[in-house]
């Protein structure tokens, strides 16, 4: 019970940290007033390549009192990003339809489950870490082309 219990609220724990960035991203978006998609999309390729590299340093790491505050700025930090991203890709979508918000709710959350199946069951087990990482850097990379080349 002493060992589940602390996964138990670990969990609890990066999700509301997780949950906490996400809003604070797409409320500190609405100040910031309109930004480009492009330089998000940069910005989180820049962050992915840092926190994957914090986290090979993590492994080095054997104080708690250490490793629980880098892990929640970790986790903070991308999912601020995803919330202003989320927020700018909503002021940009074309439609004027009221359910715009669940549609493009739905559509990230089918990406972040495809992605994360995608990435725990098969790029991790057959490429590595580290070559997982730069495949997702490098797809970062490439829609931050697209959307650099699609731009308004």
């Amino acid at each position: 019970q002493v060992i589940f219990g602390y996964l138990y609220a670990a969990a609890g724990l990066i999700f509301a940290v997780f949950m906490g960035g996400l809003s604070l991203g797409v409320r500190q978006q609405k100040k910031w007033g309109d930004f480009s998609l492009f330089k998000v999309q940069i910005l989180m390729m820049i962050v992915a390549l840092l926190v994957s590299c914090i986290i090979l340093i993590l492994t080095k790491i054997s104080s708690g009192f250490l490793l629980i505050p880098i892990i929640g700025v970790i986790i903070f930090i991308p999912a601020y990003i995803t919330g202003h991203q989320f927020a700018l890709a909503l002021n940009k979508l074309p439609c004027e339809d009221e359910n715009k918000t669940g549609y493009l709710y739905g559509v990230d959350l089918l990406g972040s489950a495809l992605g994360f199946l995608i990435i725990s069951a098969v790029f991790i087990p057959v490429f590595g870490y580290v070559s997982s990482v730069s495949i997702v850097i490098s797809v970062n990379l490439i829609f931050a082309l697209i959307l650099y080349y699609h731009r308004k």
